[in-house]
């Protein structure tokens, strides 16, 4: 198809804008368009929302009475359709369709639209000759920094938990209750995220910024941070007004910078497959785990406010008993993965209890690269993962010699260590008891800890050694307040 007009009704121009494209990209509810909009009006670059175009063309198919399932006549209808931006308004055929396109009618039927090859094609087409018209701009979509705009030297991928994305649409709304929007939310990530032609995901080297717990300022600061050309000719530029925040910093601070997940490159090897039976199986243990380990070991988990709330991390916890992996599962209501030592698989019941545990095997004493391999795809997946950086498990009250695995795959990663402390495992199980004894257990949980590397390309050595060397003082200080607050100052 060659469409022979632009978004805003055009003769069509060569795509050659991409060098200054701020490609913001994710799912519904995550704060694109207020995001996109207010970095637009900082920035004084001009604004594109990708999601309205294809909600144009679904409100023409509307009005036109079109088949939502006649492919043909959606793609025919994709090449005449006129849309023009004025200002906030969309004209869509010369007529204002600005609410209309918001409207659960046309909510219900972009879905078709959108994930519709032919339309796609005309609307990327259609979305880089308005890049290269406006010498680049800050674009907003689904697959912005993935398929339209490859090389875009900004690529943004904002999310949410699905239950703050739903609170957001709300918002929004009158007409639709808050489990409905849930439900429409969680449907529409699945047929984005599974689509044939341009599934919605992070750019691999992308930048990933989880917006459930940033107020408006601080989503917008980091993503001018990583804008090159910023100051480089702002001055020739009229700034556009920027959006109001919602929930601004005080008055005479400075807005803070939120660190943000840089999506590095992707394993070679995919994160090991979970069945059904096998999630089902760790929400069942887990849970009892934790029962039994309130009414028997009068269990204490301080600090869960301090764990990231999405994304991957590292767990990185002291070592002094079997029952510690347990434990440290314990301290999210997420699932885990986690490292095991291959002779676990020596017997086969007990190999099948680690497998739904969320364990894989390690040869430990060795540079396993298959393993470390997983540990990255199931960090790249998105999920946390638990790595006892001491290796075994040690005696005593005293934490030291770390191996540099944690270290190593938070900053391949570019992901959080967590520094946990579990303090009374030794007393219940210690090496060579066959069966656990009842006392107290505290669980201190530390300040994440960020890897100080690169963006992207390769991590240094001596970086990792130095992360290694970070996280021992403050593994010490979780177990110490672990300790602390069990109610003894060492082990013996």
């Amino acid at each position: 198809m060659n469409p022979n007009r632009s978004v805003d009704g055009q003769p069509a121009s060569a795509p050659s804008g991409a060098a200054r494209v701020v490609a913001i990209d994710g799912p519904a509810g995550s704060g694109k368009s207020t995001v996109a909009r207010t970095v637009a009006g900082r920035l004084g670059m001009a604004h594109l929302d990708t999601g309205a175009m294809y909600r144009g063309v679904a409100f023409a198919a509307l009005e036109a009475g079109i088949d939502l399932g006649d492919g043909d006549a959606l793609d025919a209808l994709a090449e005449r359709v006129d849309m023009a931006f004025d200002g906030s308004r969309l004209l869509v055929d010369g007529a204002d369709a600005t609410e209309a396109i918001r409207g659960q009618a046309v909510s219900t039927a972009v879905s078709p639209v959108a994930t519709n090859a032919g339309v796609r094609e005309v609307m990327v087409q259609r979305q880089r000759e308005w890049a290269a018209d406006h010498d680049g701009g800050v674009i907003e979509g689904r697959d912005i920094g993935t398929a339209v705009f490859p090389d875009a030297p900004v690529k943004v991928f904002l999310t949410a938990t699905p239950e703050e994305r739903a609170r957001r649409r709300s918002d929004e709304t009158d007409d639709v209750d808050l489990e409905t929007l849930a439900a429409q939310i969680a449907e529409r990530d699945e047929r984005d995220a599974n689509r044939a032609v341009n599934p919605m995901r992070p750019a691999d080297d992308g930048v990933v910024i989880d917006t459930t717990d940033l107020n408006l300022d601080q989503v917008v600061d980091a993503v001018i941070a990583l804008v090159p050309w910023v100051g480089e000719d702002r001055k020739s530029r009229p700034p556009a007004e920027p959006e109001p925040a919602a929930d601004t910093v005080a008055e005479g601070t400075a807005p803070s910078l939120p660190r943000v997940f840089v999506r590095p490159a992707q394993p070679v090897v995919d994160a090991p497959a979970l069945g059904i039976g096998a999630r089902l199986g760790y929400r069942a243990i887990s849970g009892t785990s934790r029962a039994l380990a309130k009414v028997a070991y009068r269990s204490e988990i301080m600090g869960k406010e301090r764990l990231p709330r999405t994304g991957p991390y590292i767990l990185a916890p002291s070592h002094r008993s079997g029952l510690d992996f347990l434990l440290a599962a314990m301290v999210t209501r997420r699932r885990v993965r986690w490292m095991a030592k291959e002779s676990l698989w020596t017997y086969p019941a007990l190999g099948s209890f680690v497998d739904v545990m969320g364990g894989f095997q390690v040869n430990r004493g060795t540079a396993d690269r298959r393993s470390l391999r997983v540990a990255e795809a199931v960090l790249a997946d998105g999920q946390p993962l638990v790595v006892f950086p001491e290796g075994t498990r040690r005696n005593g009250a005293v934490v030291e010699g770390l191996f540099d695995g944690a270290a190593w795959l938070a900053s391949r990663q570019r992901v959080p260590l967590v520094p946990v402390g579990i303090a009374g495992t030794e007393e219940a199980m210690s090496t060579g008891t066959r069966l656990p004894r009842p006392g107290k257990i505290v669980i201190w949980i530390g300040e994440p800890l960020w890897p100080d590397v690169p963006r992207a390309g390769r991590v240094p050595r001596r970086e990792v050694t130095a992360f290694s060397d970070r996280l021992l003082p403050e593994l010490q200080d979780a177990f110490d307040r672990a300790n602390a607050h069990r109610g003894l100052t060492t082990l013996g």
